[in-house]
C-alpha cells in the first residue's frame, strides 16, 4: 500500500478513531470546557474578570457538578494526547514509517504542550473555588519554580499563583521555571476534590472602582520585601483592565 493513497488515509483515520475510543474517559464537558479553554493565559495575558466569571459559574453549579466540569477540562488535552500517541504507535506496529506517524506524534506533543496552559488556568480556578480544611495546608500546584514580585516567595502567598484581595484574584507571579515532568492537571484537581472544601464564599462581579480599590490594597501590602518597580505596578494594574 502506498502511504499517500486514499486507502492509507482511511487506515490512519480508523486507527485514530480506535485510539480515541481507548483513550482515558472524560466526563461530558458541554460548553464549559470551551469557556475555560478561552480563559486568558497567565503569562502575559492574565485578566481578573474572566476568572471571576468562571468561578461564579462553577459555584452556581454546586460542588459535585463544578468538580465534574473542572475534571473534564483537566483531562481534555490528556485524552487528545493519548489518542494521537496510540494512533502513531499503532501505525508503527503495522510497519508504517514516515509522514503519517510523524504527523500524529506532532499532534500528540502539541496536545501535551497545550495541557500545560490548561494546568495554569486550572491552578487559578482551583485556588478560587476550593479552600483548605482546618489545620491543613493547601498544596501548591506543580507549575514549576515561581518568580514573584517584590522579592517575595511561596511562604508569602498561600494561594499562589494568585492572591485574593476582596474577591479579586491577582496574579502575583511573573513567571515559572519548569524542571522535570509535572503531574497532569487532573492530579491536582483530584487532590483538591479529595483534600479541600468547596469555597462557601461566593464570588461576584466587580466594578472598576472595586477592582481599583483591591489593587491599591495589594500595592500597599506589607508582604512586599522590597519596593515594587514601576514595571511591577503596571503588570499588576493591567490585570484589572
Amino acid at each position: 500500500m502506498k502511504w499517500n493513497s486514499p486507502a492509507a488515509l482511511l487506515l490512519c483515520a480508523g486507527v485514530l478513531a480506535a485510539s480515541v475510543k481507548s483513550a482515558p474517559d472524560v466526563p461530558d464537558s458541554g460548553n464549559d470546557v470551551v469557556q475555560f479553554a478561552e480563559l486568558p493565559r497567565l503569562f502575559p495575558d492574565y485578566k481578573v474578570d474572566p476568572y471571576i466569571r468562571a468561578a461564579i459559574h462553577l459555584q452556581s453549579l454546586g460542588k459535585d457538578r463544578g468538580c465534574e466540569k473542572l475534571m473534564a477540562f483537566a483531562k481534555r488535552k490528556e485524552n487528545e494526547f493519548w489518542a494521537y500517541r496510540h494512533a502513531a504507535e499503532a501505525l508503527e506496529r503495522l510497519g508504517v514509517k514516515g509522514r503519517w506517524p510523524g504527523l500524529l506524534w506532532v499532534r500528540a506533543f502539541k496536545a501535551h504542550a497545550e495541557e500545560w496552559d490548561d494546568y495554569e488556568k486550572l491552578a487559578v480556578l482551583c485556588r478560587m473555588v476550593f479552600v483548605s480544611r482546618p489545620a491543613e495546608k493547601f498544596m501548591r500546584p506543580s507549575l514549576g519554580g515561581p518568580s514573584f514580585f517584590g522579592k517575595t516567595d511561596t511562604t508569602d502567598w498561600p494561594l499562589e499563583p494568585i492572591e485574593l484581595v476582596d474577591g479579586v484574584p491577582f496574579l502575583i507571579s511573573w513567571g515559572y521555571i519548569s524542571g522535570g515532568e509535572a503531574l497532569p492537571p487532573c492530579f491536582y484537581v483530584q487532590y483538591c476534590i479529595d483534600n479541600c472544601d468547596w469555597n462557601a464564599v461566593r464570588f461576584a462581579p466587580k466594578t472598576d472602582a472595586e477592582k481599583a480599590k483591591a489593587l491599591e490594597k495589594l500595592l500597599s501590602s506589607k508582604k512586599w520585601k522590597e519596593a515594587l518597580r514601576d514595571w511591577d505596578k503596571r503588570r499588576l494594574a493591567s490585570q484589572i483592565k
